[in-house]
């Protein structure tokens, strides 16, 4: 086969893996691939990537891990682009152990981390609820000079309050506002999820206040939140408050709502 012969069909082959990869058509991009290997036209960093992208977007980590893999076998040095794909293959197949393998070696490499990575890698800790290693991650990043965003410190905080972490989450918060991101929707329920959690009712109104003085719009999870908070600290008073509120506002209560209302006046002996 000729030079020419191989470049063309290269281009060729990499033209149908991306419209696969953007398509989301996994099954047929790693078929294109193999018929690659059959065919002896060498990948690039570009196949490699789409052909990645493609097992990524079809929540395949295995099948991606395999080819990066493979890329790291024939020496051929990922970039960031494919370093961030295979993260949040991780991500979304709930590997966070393999997530931070991935960034660490992306660390260590040539290819330059940035936010993207790093909230992808924290969002696979907050899914395992492992709130230090999602910490562990945000001070990396000072390390490594790149500035947080807003989705950062939401998956941070969110990671906080399902490790029942409240302290960290509010000093993430905190600094959140003194950062250039700006507080939204979840990062506030979060918190007030994690002062719930905690009992710490106060702490939860004061947010919920914050939220209504800085016009931030809340949801179902943020009501549910605080009238929790309210149900742990026995205010069955500010519970049944905060739910009268959600009928007049038209908002529509959840299952978790009705429970939690009922529990906080069933504590208070409120009944009727």
């Amino acid at each position: 086969m000729t030079e020419d012969r191989i470049e063309w069909e290269k281009i060729t082959y990499r033209a149908a893996i991306s419209a696969c990869e953007k398509g989301g058509e996994w099954e047929n991009a790693l078929l294109i691939f193999s018929l690659m290997a059959l065919r002896e036209v060498e990948s690039d960093i570009i196949i490699y990537s789409a052909a990645i992208s493609a097992c990524e977007k079809g929540i395949k980590w295995e099948k991606a891990l395999k080819l990066f893999s493979m890329m790291l076998q024939v020496r051929m040095q990922p970039d960031t682009i494919t370093f961030s794909t295979m993260i949040s293959a991780c991500e979304k197949g709930g590997e966070w152990a393999r997530a931070l393998h991935v960034l660490n070696s992306m660390r260590q490499s040539q290819a330059q981390s940035n936010m993207i990575t790093f909230s992808t890698a924290i969002s696979a800790c907050e899914k395992a609820g492992n709130w230090h290693k999602a910490l562990q991650l945000f001070a990396a990043m000072a390390r490594d000079k790149v500035d947080p965003k807003i989705t950062t410190f939401d998956a941070a905080i969110s990671a906080c309050e399902k490790g029942h972490s409240w302290f960290s989450a509010l000093r993430l918060f905190r600094t959140m506002g003194l950062c250039t991101a700006e507080t939204d929707t979840v990062s506030f329920s979060a918190a007030i999820g994690s002062c719930a959690h905690a009992g710490e009712w106060e702490r939860a109104l004061q947010l919920f206040r914050l939220m209504a003085q800085g016009r931030v719009a809340f949801n179902i999870i943020t009501i549910n939140a605080v009238i929790n908070a309210c149900e742990k600290s026995g205010k069955w008073d500010k519970a049944l408050h905060f739910f009268n509120s959600m009928i007049q506002n038209e908002t529509e209560p959840s299952v978790v709502t009705f429970c939690t209302a009922m529990s906080a006046c069933e504590k208070a002996g409120e009944w009727e």
